[in-house]
């Protein structure tokens, strides 16, 4: 009879230590998925932020728009410190033009940006993610001996179960060291582009 407890509380031990493992094995896949998706995050943002723009800045419209968009992309749906936000806030100001630049100088930029991010965050809005038109879509012009450039972006947000787009037009100049820059953008209905 002893032998048969004794083998009872045996099997009961090892059953219970093996359910405590199972359950440390899944909190501990739980914490490293979720530690994996903000090193991923924080990857993004610290690629931004490290980008040397100075060298190695981008040599269309597009890439300038796309690179722009990944920025708002880390802007409204990143995880980052106020120093890392900061940080990418200048590497943003980088890719404008001097003009924009006079009307939208650094600090009032920042405070600018950082009210319009806790807005989203109050809303439990994030920007998914976004769509740039091809390379065969954007529109140049000269005007002046100056060279521009239209490049046309779709923004989707989520709200909970709700997504919405938003259209966004970018209109780029280029410098006098040849880069384009954003002088400015504006939303545009669907229907702009089926008039034109």
């Amino acid at each position: 009879m002893k032998g048969n407890k004794f083998k009872l509380v045996v099997v009961i031990t090892i059953l219970a230590a093996m359910l405590i493992l199972y359950y440390y094995s899944l909190s501990s896949e739980r914490t490293t998925k979720k530690k994996s998706n903000e090193i991923k995050e924080k990857k993004e943002i610290t690629k931004l932020i490290e980008k040397d723009l100075d060298n190695s800045y981008p040599k269309t419209p597009r890439e300038v728009v796309k690179l722009y968009s990944r920025m708002i992309k880390c802007f409204y749906g990143g995880d980052y410190s106020d120093d890392e936000l900061k940080l990418l806030a200048v590497q943003a100001q980088k890719l404008m033009d001097d003009e924009l630049l006079k009307h939208n100088e650094f600090d009032e930029y920042y405070s600018n940006l950082t009210k319009d991010i806790d807005e989203y965050k109050k809303q439990g809005k994030i920007i998914s993610t976004y769509i740039l038109e091809s390379s065969k879509d954007v529109e140049y012009k000269k005007l002046e001996d100056k060279q521009y450039a239209m490049v046309r972006c779709i923004y989707y947000t989520k709200q909970k179960k709700k997504t919405e787009k938003t259209n966004q037009e970018y209109v780029l100049r280029k410098d006098d060291n040849n880069n384009w820059k954003i002088l400015y953008w504006n939303l545009f209905d669907d229907e702009d582009k089926e008039n034109e």
